[in-house]
């Protein structure tokens, strides 16, 4: 794709769409606080006496000596001795992510976050003020690197796949443009594993038939990747012959909230019902305050568990009635967790999600025959009374007395559920 005059976008792209990738966010930003560790392998770690000790990020110069994010600090220490590890803040993270679309914003409106440190952003409407998308692209790159000392990455396409593709493609500090006709030779010989939406499961399916190359992908015939993986093959085959979806909201437009989650892991194994119900009944308020805080109720709950040798078993179920009730969450995810694990082996995470969501006081059917919706409904209120009082008098001004919710969150796990224990 020619990109060198003002007019070239207008001939290849309806539209111009960047995706913007900071470059080794985490570590980046530590950095500024610690810049005399610039020039040496630095990784932004867990805290190993809670047994989070793993790798959460790292600088270029670890990813070079092979360190990789999500291995242990021990198994790094290996690799690389003169590692400097730092302790992640995610006050931080989020102080400087704001920081970020606050520059975005004085590019376009048509902002998209994808993660803390992603963003899709539609800069169509002011491609007339710069000569190309490329010469926007370096302005807003020096923009956040003079105003925040960071770096950062972006593709550039006509649709949201490509520069997906395209903005991890020469990092750090790199502009990809990714069109149709360079796509293959850009990204045909990488394995399928590297495709973006591409999980260990679809790269084991596909490895399965011979499918090893983004290019085989490519190759196949849409009704036989409809038939081999439904509608994530349809998807796949969208993606890679450039008809990904482009449209980007408004930032100011309300998301619809697909699903409420919170996870915890412990610093000592659980192996009781007793324990993990009450590790249950702490996630639960956390999701059932936050469905309430959108007005949303929740017609599906999910547990995930994971043991101490990070195996993870998966439940979840239908609700007849929707909720945002922690109680509800806590009697349902607490039945999901009988009927998938056996008491007494070890449990190190667990994670509550409230599923198929729906906005306050819809499609609630009422039963002749019980009152257990009523009770429902009570439950409800209560609890929103409750966020009525802490909101007017301050966090935890009023709580359930099994929960300790203050406690739980900033003290030992696994202390505190031992101290509680007799109170269940």
């Amino acid at each position: 794709m020619n990109t060198n005059n003002n007019n070239s976008y207008k001939e290849n792209m309806d539209k111009v769409i960047f995706h913007c990738d900071m470059d080794n966010f985490f570590a980046s930003v530590e950095l500024i606080d610690f810049p005399q560790y610039k020039d040496s392998p630095v990784a932004v770690a867990g805290d190993p006496s809670k047994r989070s000790g793993i790798i959460l990020a790292k600088n270029t110069i670890a990813k070079n000596k092979g360190i990789k994010t999500a291995e242990t600090i021990w198994s790094a220490k290996q690799k690389c001795p003169e590692l400097i590890l730092l302790p992640s803040n995610h006050h931080k993270y989020k102080e400087y992510s704001k920081a970020v679309l606050d520059i975005y914003y004085q590019y376009t409106d048509l902002i998209e976050p994808f993660s803390i440190d992603e963003a899709w952003l539609d800069v169509t409407g002011v491609m007339h003020i710069y000569n190309s998308p490329e010469d926007l692209a370096k302005t807003i790159k020096e923009h956040i690197k003079s105003e925040l000392n960071l770096s950062l990455s972006i593709g550039i396409s006509n649709n949201k796949f490509f520069s997906k593709m395209g903005s991890s493609f020469k990092k750090p500090y790199g502009t990809v443009v990714v069109s149709n006709k360079n796509f293959l030779n850009l990204f045909g010989s990488k394995p399928v594993s590297e495709m973006f939406f591409v999980g260990k499961s679809t790269a084991k399916k596909l490895n399965s038939i011979g499918c090893k190359t983004i290019k085989d992908i490519y190759n196949l015939k849409l009704d036989f990747l409809k038939s081999f993986l439904g509608k994530h093959g349809e998807t796949l085959y969208k993606y890679t012959h450039g008809l990904s979806d482009n449209h980007i909201a408004s930032i100011f437009d309300k998301r619809d909230v697909k699903s409420i989650g919170h996870s915890m892991t412990f610093s000592k194994d659980l192996t009781s019902s007793k324990e993990v119900k009450l590790a249950i009944l702490t996630l639960s308020q956390k999701v059932a305050y936050r469905l309430r805080k959108h007005n949303l109720h929740s017609y599906g709950v999910k547990i995930d568990i994971k043991d101490y040798n990070f195996k993870i078993k998966t439940k979840q179920t239908r609700l007849i009635e929707g909720t945002n009730s922690a109680e509800k969450i806590t009697e349902v995810a607490f039945n999901l967790y009988k009927e998938l694990w056996l008491e007494g082996y070890p449990i190190r995470l667990i994670s509550i999600t409230a599923l198929s969501l729906t906005e306050d006081n819809k499609g609630i059917q009422m039963s002749l025959f019980d009152n257990k919706i009523s009770k429902s409904k009570t439950d409800e209120s209560i609890e929103k009374t409750l966020d009525l009082i802490n909101k007017k008098f301050g966090k935890n001004s009023i709580y359930l007395a099994s929960l300790m919710k203050d406690e739980f969150e900033t003290k030992d796990d696994s202390l505190v559920i031992n101290r509680l224990l007799d109170d269940l």
